[in-house]
């Protein structure tokens, strides 16, 4: 019997999420695969062990560690949230029973968003550190959309596909968060991938008043000294916990 490979595996499964289904189990990964007559698997395989993560580098697999004892009871804000399921840090929390507010500048990105995460608030707006009017780069691979225009120059120098700019309101976290959280909610964690924006977005949270026990942000040159995001958050009473090759993850003081 032929053991599948492992790349063409992950292949059919970003296929099998791009169709919108969004519960991955492993029994349904089997069952796909055998109705295609792709694969036969040996007894030996045992996809009943397999951690599905939905994280680009799986962030979500840590945070789910760390926050194993709250289960199914998570709420977050998701900041460049990008899509319900694909690199998604929440996903594996709304399956269990968690909720959320989920934004991301990107027109059209909350169709999505409602469809499979109705239970979630779902937001298309840009966070920036101030009331405005900026100029949003679009990209063919939607995961790179950014405000940040030198970012998306090199991007674009690099041969990424750029297919429009458009110009799109942005407000900072802060009025976000004084709208659409509910009375009395603590938020337990703040997820940023903002694509070259993630201080300004940390910089227009009222840190006095929201509090998220876990800062996950995209920070892919991150050091352990001279780190703007990371001087910012220390001054906020945020230490270092963890670290994929793009994320950083800090916890509030007095937590774990």
């Amino acid at each position: 019997m032929l053991i599948m490979n492992f790349f063409y595996m992950r292949t059919k499964i970003r296929e099998m999420l791009a169709k919108g289904l969004e519960a991955i189990t492993p029994l349904r990964i089997r069952k796909y695969f055998e109705s295609q007559g792709s694969l036969k698997f040996q007894r030996s395989v045992q996809f009943d062990f397999l951690n599905m993560s939905y994280s680009q580098e799986g962030e979500d697999l840590i945070l789910k560690r760390y926050f194993e004892k709250k289960q199914g009871k998570l709420f977050w804000v998701d900041v460049g949230a990008h899509h319900p399921f694909r690199f998604s840090n929440t996903y594996v929390f709304y399956k269990i029973g968690g909720k959320g507010i989920n934004i991301d500048a990107t027109p059209g990105s909350m169709k999505l968003f409602s469809e499979y995460r109705s239970k979630d608030i779902n937001l298309e707006v840009g966070i920036s550190d101030k009331i405005g009017q900026l100029e949003f780069y679009v990209f063919k691979e939607r995961a790179l959309n950014s405000f940040d225009k030198a970012l998306s120059a090199q991007r674009i120098k690099e041969g990424r596909e750029l297919e429009k700019v458009v110009v799109l309101q942005t407000k900072p976290l802060s009025i976000i968060l004084n709208e659409f959280i509910p009375s009395h909610q603590e938020i337990d964690l703040l997820s940023i991938d903002a694509e070259g924006f993630d201080l300004k977005v940390l910089l227009s949270n009222n840190w006095s008043k929201y509090r998220p026990q876990i800062v996950l942000v995209e920070n892919e040159n991150w050091t352990k000294t001279g780190d703007k995001i990371s001087d910012f958050l220390e001054t906020k009473g945020y230490f270092f916990f963890a670290k994929t090759v793009k994320s950083v993850l800090f916890v509030k003081n007095g937590d774990k």
